[in-house]
Parts: structure tokens; C-alpha cells; sequence
């Protein structure tokens, strides 16, 4: 016993259209995985961008406290403007590490053109 032709047409559209919602909803699926693993790497970068500016941030931070330190050591000892710019001069010029030859007179000094060593 068959169904009317009229059933069969109403029931092989349905059989039809759930293949077709079947097969959107496998895409749809697939997509969603592939979105979810662009925002977890989209993330990833993010927290990583996120360190590095706060590194920055900190840096930031210290160089201020430096710059107040430094300003606040010129006050205290002025010939240290005119120091400073001889050994950064000096140092580039003959291949020495101002910095180095600074901590130096800093260690030995304290920038006092006066000081003379008990050596």
C-alpha cells in the first residue's frame, strides 16, 4: 500500500529540507569551532601586547623617578650639568660606556671636583 503521490511529494520535501538544515547546521558548527580558535589566539596576542605595555608603563614610571632624582642631584650639586656632558662627550668619542665612566665618578666622588684619593 502506497501513499498518494501528493503525500509523497509533501514528505520527500520535508526529507529534503531536513537534509539541508542537517547540512547548515554541520557548517554553522564548523564555523563556530573556527571562530572560537581565532578568538583564543586573538586573546593570546592580546595578553601578550597587554605585558609588554605594562613593562612600558613601569619603565615609564622609573624614567620620571630618574628624571626627579637627577634634578633634584643637580640642585645639590652643580657642577654635575657640566660633568655630565664632558664624560657622555668624552666617552663616545674615545668608545667608553658614559654610563660606566658615570657610575665611576659617582662610586669614587660623588662628583666633587675636589675630592683627591688617599691612595
Amino acid at each position: 500500500m502506497n501513499p498518494p503521490l501528493k503525500k509523497h511529494g509533501i514528505l520527500l520535501f520535508f526529507m529534503v529540507l531536513s537534509g539541508l538544515s542537517l547540512k547548515y547546521a554541520v557548517v554553522l558548527a564548523a564555523r563556530q569551532a573556527e571562530s572560537q580558535k581565532t578568538i583564543l589566539s586573538l586573546q593570546t596576542t592580546v595578553d601578550k601586547l597587554n605585558d609588554k605595555l605594562n613593562v612600558h608603563r613601569d619603565a615609564m614610571a622609573n624614567t620620571d623617578f630618574y628624571r626627579f632624582q637627577e634634578n633634584i642631584f643637580r640642585l645639590q650639586k652643580p657642577g654635575f650639568t657640566k660633568i655630565t656632558n664632558s664624560v657622555f662627550t668624552l666617552s663616545r668619542k674615545h668608545g667608553f660606556d658614559p654610563y660606566l665612566v658615570m657610575a665611576i665618578i659617582f662610586v669614587e666622588s660623588s662628583f666633587n671636583r675636589h675630592a683627591v684619593s688617599r691612595a
